[in-house]
């Protein structure tokens, strides 16, 4: 559940607390500023807002340097081409064999070669984590019948 503002958080808190009947928990609210990291020990029965565990993770790939991101993309394309799929398919949500192949093996490559994390690779191709796990290893199986090492 998200918050917009502290307020929320706190009447939620409240209600909750008023369903199951027990009295309210004095809360310390303390936000966090944008120069400090987002998991800090807080003390008992205090609330950091600032970014949630996934939006901090989303930003490990907007954080990966420049350079990462163009070879990602290079790597992209040439699957594509291998495949004779578009770049913009192996983006989407096609589940057409030639863009799921294509998508299988970019997984694969990011993963395996280039190690990124399944949560980077998820983000870049609006993916879950899952969904990238599968499809490395269906890439790793295929890989070990065509007798080569994963």
């Amino acid at each position: 559940m998200e918050f917009q503002t502290t307020e929320e958080m706190l009447s939620h808190y409240d209600e909750v607390a008023i369903r199951l009947g027990r009295k309210r928990r004095h809360l310390n609210v303390v936000r966090l500023q944008p120069e400090e990291p987002p998991f800090v020990e807080t003390k008992k029965d205090e609330v950091r807002l600032g970014p949630t565990p996934e939006e901090f993770w989303r930003g490990m790939i907007v954080n990966c340097s420049p350079r990462d991101k163009h070879h990602a993309r290079q790597m992209a394309r040439h699957v594509a081409a291998k495949y004779g799929a578009k770049v913009e398919d192996v983006f989407s949500k096609s589940r057409k064999y030639i863009c799921t192949e294509a998508r299988k093996e970019l997984y694969w490559w990011l993963f395996r070669r280039f190690q990124w994390s399944l949560f980077q690779i998820g983000t870049f191709l609006h993916r879950d984590h899952s969904t990238v796990i599968h499809g490395v290893q269906y890439y790793d199986g295929k890989r070990i019948d065509a007798g080569k090492l994963p």
